[in-house]
């Protein structure tokens, strides 16, 4: 199994199905992250999947999920991004928080 697959096959743990055009077109930038990226990019990414997966399966608020994956597939800050949704929640846990703060003070 090649690098690529077994970090396709981690994400895919962790998140559930890329199936919807979005989704594939985050999984294709983490992936070149995760492979080609710097060890600090790699470590930031995995944050913002952290993210992803915490919307996703314990706030369960699939729009703020389909408006990060949009921003993060987007060649925007993805810090920015980040923050920007985190900030709009209205339901946040300990988790979130965590992850907030652990965001905002990369550089």
């Amino acid at each position: 199994m090649s690098e690529k697959e077994r970090i396709k096959d981690i994400l895919k743990k962790a998140y559930g199905d890329f199936a919807s055009y979005l989704e594939l077109k985050y999984e294709e930038k983490i992936i070149h992250y995760l492979l080609e990226g710097t060890a600090y990019e790699k470590y930031k990414w995995i944050t913002y999947n952290q993210t992803l997966v915490e919307l996703k399966n314990v706030v369960k608020d699939e729009l703020k999920v389909k408006e990060l994956l949009y921003k993060l597939t987007e060649n925007t800050d993805a810090n920015k991004a980040c923050i920007e949704v985190l900030d709009k929640l209205t339901t946040k846990n300990k988790e979130i928080n965590r992850l907030y703060n652990k965001i905002i003070n990369f550089k």
